[in-house]
């Protein structure tokens, strides 16, 4: 048996995107990360009937996600009402945590050792407070 409201899910990339969805369909998700995610601010409408935190590691330079996208990404979250942190990572392109990229991000797409360690760290340190007993 597993406690649904202990669940918590990661994306990358498609599956950041996908990762979103689910958090608005499944209300009892403990929390949400998704990493170079392909988002868009039309994914984050109706976010307010959930109350999933949610945490997004994302690259500045990342292609698929332009930076008028992210400034109406982040207008949509900050509205939902829902708990929600944006690290933004200068430099980094789609696929940053994925050494099979190469490390040239002149493709758009390129694996950062120091970004890829920071994120995870990030995502951890999300799992973490999450997984806390509240006070």
């Amino acid at each position: 048996f597993v406690d649904p409201s202990r669940i918590m899910v990661v994306g990358f990339s498609l599956g950041g995107r996908v990762a979103i969805e689910l958090a608005k369909v499944a209300k009892d998700l403990r929390g949400v990360v998704t990493v170079y995610g392909s988002l868009s601010p039309s994914l984050f409408i109706n976010l307010e009937n959930t109350k999933t935190p949610l945490l997004i590691l994302h690259g500045y330079s990342d292609p698929l996600v332009e930076e008028d996208k992210l400034l109406g990404i982040m207008n949509m979250l900050d509205s939902s009402g829902v708990e929600w942190k944006l690290v933004i990572y200068g430099g980094a392109v789609h696929g940053f945590s994925n050494p099979a990229y190469g490390e040239d991000p002149s493709s758009g797409t390129a694996y950062s050792r120091v970004v890829s360690e920071d994120a995870f760290r990030e995502m951890m340190e999300f799992f973490r407070r999450l997984s806390s007993p509240s006070p």
